[in-house]
């Protein structure tokens, strides 16, 4: 089993799915939250956790850009959230597909990152950007976003998003097409720009290297202030 699949298995909400509905019931502690201060995930509450992606569910419903769960239900009580069920293939999965061709993994990276900026505009964070996190509509080929619970410390949140998604898509893809890191960086660019900076520190480091094997690239192209005019 390699990274990109633990997080199916090391999972801390309950989740069912039928043919219409995914039940999720958030739970306190699971064992994979032991990593999380390296990867600037405090321990959240179940309850906080809830409400926070109660709320964002319910702020991303039909904006622009955005493809997200349709909450049915929500049981404050139990805390439990209902949504309709859609047919979904995860990114770990496309990427893992070698029928799949290297231009359309690329393509699919970068309607995730445009999900993602989607929601950065909203003055929100994903919080979770795991390739895991984003899916393949299998109707329409659209990417879909969903598990919003988590937020991030650290300097700059959204920019975090970013790296996750990034070194997470690197990481899985350059493990069929080594080097392939250069053009998942353009991607980036083309999506957000060049201003993207973030002051890397020996936690982040160990994070980023431990967990997507990245290297001087990575920090290079995300830790170098850049001049422009």
């Amino acid at each position: 089993m390699g990274f990109n699949n633990i997080g199916r298995v090391l999972t801390t909400n309950a989740v069912e799915i039928d043919t219409e509905r995914v039940t999720k019931k958030f739970n306190d502690f699971a064992l994979s939250m032991l990593w999380g201060f390296l990867e600037r995930k405090p321990y959240l509450s179940a309850r906080f956790r809830y409400q926070r992606e109660k709320k964002l569910v319910t702020k991303f419903q039909n904006k622009p850009d955005l493809t997200t769960p349709t909450l049915l239900e929500a049981d404050d009580n139990e805390l439990i959230l209902i949504f309709r069920t859609l047919g979904l293939t995860d990114l770990v999965r496309v990427f893992q597909d070698p029928d799949v061709p290297t231009d359309d993994k690329l393509l699919y990276l970068q309607l995730a990152l445009q999900q993602l900026h989607a929601i950065h505009n909203l003055n929100e964070t994903h919080g979770d950007p795991y390739l895991k996190n984003f899916f393949l509509l299998d109707e329409t080929k659209d990417i879909y976003t969903c598990d919003f619970e988590y937020q991030r410390t650290g300097p700059d949140p959204a920019v975090t998003d970013v790296l996750i998604l990034t070194a997470n898509a690197i990481h899985a893809l350059c493990q069929e097409f080594p080097g392939i890191s250069g053009a998942v960086l353009a991607s980036v660019n083309e999506i957000y720009g060049h201003e993207l900076w973030f002051p890397f520190d020996i936690r982040d480091r160990i994070f980023f290297s431990l967990r997507f094997g990245m290297g001087n690239e990575f920090y290079t192209h995300f830790g170098k202030k850049r001049t422009f005019g």
